[in-house]
């Protein structure tokens, strides 16, 4: 139900930028995450996987759509399995372990995890944002047209930084 709800927001035929489709798919694997009805990671992973059928036929961005989930259901494998599977080949091991194994944490605890998990990889895509905004700051010549389409929310910072500049932003 959840990804119902939010498709009317975003279809395929809207053009967004690689980051906001990161966001709200992270958005809303967050919201079923919440709202759905799992005990153990097993199930949790069932449900996603479920999901993950739809979530790209309705975000725009198929390929990085594709790559969250994964990235999610990669920390849920590793928040169910604890500080233990701390080894690379450990890590392979729980990555391609079955679902159905039970979950050695409660739910409540391992909501929790997962979501403070998924809050540092919010935290990760917003500081991977701001470096290549940085970068391309660090890269733009006068009289230049601007084609990246996340700097419009950023042209208040770049005419401050940069007065010397002449430029134009095309989304």
């Amino acid at each position: 139900a959840v990804v119902s709800t939010q498709s009317g927001h975003y279809g395929r035929g809207k053009t967004r930028t690689s980051y906001a489709s990161v966001i709200k798919t992270i958005n809303i694997l967050k919201e079923l995450i919440c709202a759905s009805d799992w005990v153990t990671a097993g199930e949790l992973i069932k449900i996603i996987k479920t999901y993950s059928k739809y979530l790209p036929l309705i975000l725009s961005n198929e390929t990085v759509v594709s790559n969250v989930i994964r990235r999610v259901l990669k920390i849920i494998r590793e928040e169910n399995e604890g500080p233990d599977a701390a080894s690379f080949a450990e890590g392979l091991a729980i990555f391609f372990r079955s679902d159905s194994q039970s979950s050695t944490i409660g739910r409540k605890d391992l909501q929790d995890n997962i979501l403070n998990s998924i809050v540092e990889l919010l935290a990760e895509q917003e500081n991977s944002k701001s470096n290549i905004i940085t970068m391309a700051l660090e890269h733009i010549h006068a009289n230049e047209v601007l084609l990246y389409s996340f700097l419009i929310e950023k042209c208040h910072y770049i005419s401050l930084n940069l007065p010397r500049l002449q430029f134009k932003i095309f989304s």
